[in-house]
């Protein structure tokens, strides 16, 4: 495997049924009518180009597997430096200097962008072949532009369709509440978080987990009764509330034990949410020790709640907390 394309394993980005049995039919017809060394529907977030669906003869690459956008043919298709169609790679100078030409085998190049209907730019339909050809099949440019459109707007109705689950979820909302705090409780943060899952992996979004336990709640608790340590509780959650965005999602799973779904939000986020939230903790003389992580295409949410548990107990265990109280 060429060090450009980093696979991250089978079953990790399980598609939704639409968007799935779509995605397969389309690169099945498209490998039948104009063969090629592999065709693939992908998603671009940031630097990464993620293959969210792969049909390859040729290539063994692996669905999932992650390229760096400014290494792809497509990149520079999308700006404009190349052609959608390309016979003869060789004949396209800024093909010819991309990395990913220059590491694997290209003669032949097809991409169509994929916009949806709002605008916003989603991915790619790509599809490569090792051998160059005089000329593609005449009806390509037209098919694949039509597909491309098509997938455009079943990937926008999956996304009106996630986005009309989370309403509904937040109409039954009250039952899965914290009474002293208002946050969600267990119940609401696992089915928001199971919720999510299929959101990002449908769609290649990106997410990070914050896990935030008190440290000295048992010591008020025991020191100056419940209604202090209820008051702490209640101080802790207006902290959070402070810090978060209308998109993120807010729980207290246990006693003391309080957990942030920030949606949309990659390393340098997170860690800027942190740093938030203990300044706002510190000024209300709350100790508490934080952990973190990023949901990767690699890492389910699960995943990402349990390395961030794991790093808020090394942060206690480190007494991390104390030197910022």
């Amino acid at each position: 495997m060429n060090e450009i394309i980093r696979p991250l394993g089978d079953g990790q980005i399980e598609i939704s049924d639409g968007l799935r049995s779509a995605g397969e039919q389309v690169l099945a017809y498209l490998q039948r009518h104009f063969p090629m060394g592999m065709w693939t529907i992908t998603r671009v977030i940031g630097e990464r180009w993620i293959l969210l669906q792969v049909n390859d003869r040729d290539y063994s690459v692996k669905k999932h597997s992650v390229i760096r956008w400014s290494d792809a043919f497509c990149s520079r298709m999308v700006r404009g430096e190349g052609p959608w169609f390309a016979p003869d790679v060789s004949l396209v100078a800024s093909y010819m200097s991309a990395p990913i030409g220059q590491r694997l085998e290209i003669g032949a190049y097809v991409g169509v962008p994929l916009v949806l209907p709002s605008g916003e730019f989603f991915g790619t339909l790509c599809g490569i072949d090792r051998a160059s050809r005089d000329e593609f099949d005449a009806l390509l440019p037209d098919t694949a532009k039509l597909i491309g459109n098509l997938l455009s707007l079943v990937i926008a109705h999956e996304r009106s369709a996630l986005a009309a689950d989370r309403r509904l979820s937040d109409v039954l909302e009250e039952s899965k509440t914290d009474a002293l705090t208002g946050l969600a409780n267990r119940r609401g943060w696992d089915e928001r978080l199971a919720l999510e899952e299929q959101s990002l992996e449908v769609l290649g979004d990106t997410a990070s987990l914050i896990v935030l336990d008190l440290d000295d709640l048992k010591a008020v608790n025991d020191r100056q009764g419940h209604a202090s340590g209820d008051k702490m509780l209640q101080r802790t959650a207006e902290a959070i509330r402070s810090c978060v965005r209308s998109s993120d999602y807010v729980a207290r799973v246990g006693g003391d034990e309080f957990m942030i779904l920030a949606s949309d939000c990659d390393r340098e986020c997170v860690d800027r949410f942190v740093q938030r939230i203990e300044e706002q903790l510190d000024e209300m003389n709350i100790r508490a020790s934080i952990g973190s992580a990023v949901r990767l295409p690699d890492r389910s949410l699960s995943e990402a709640q349990a390395l961030a548990d794991k790093r808020m107990y090394a942060e206690k265990r480190e007494g991390k907390n104390r030197r910022r109280a």
